[in-house]
């Protein structure tokens, strides 16, 4: 999946403007420490990579290990994603729930209730 960068990467005057996306979530069955129990758990994470769209095609990014820090384009992780909205992690609760919407809508139609 392609998203815009909003700061667009720029190696030796070469602008990456896009940012490919991996998304991985997941629902687990976890301990609850506190209540000593089971409890469901949903784990998001995601990479990022600079890329541009070329004549050819998509033209990735290869970072060189000395430019890492200066992308600031850290791996996204939550191994509790739930409990990160309940505790006031507004953007991961929008992430949640535009995905329960968006999953729920595909399931629907492909099972040919929509």
């Amino acid at each position: 999946m392609a998203i815009n960068n909003p700061a667009a990467v720029v190696v030796n005057n070469t602008v990456y403007p896009l940012l490919g996306f991996s998304l991985n979530m997941s629902t687990y069955i976890g301990e609850d420490a506190q209540a000593g129990l089971q409890k469901m758990k949903l784990a998001i994470s995601a990479s990022l990579f600079p890329y541009r769209d070329t004549e050819l095609g998509p033209e990735i990014l290869v970072i060189p290990e000395h430019l890492l820090t200066q992308l600031q384009i850290p791996p996204i992780v939550y191994p509790d994603a739930v409990l990160a909205a309940r505790n006031g992690d507004a953007d991961v609760a929008e992430l949640i729930a535009g995905m329960t919407v968006v999953c729920q809508r595909f399931l629907n139609k492909k099972a040919g209730r929509e």
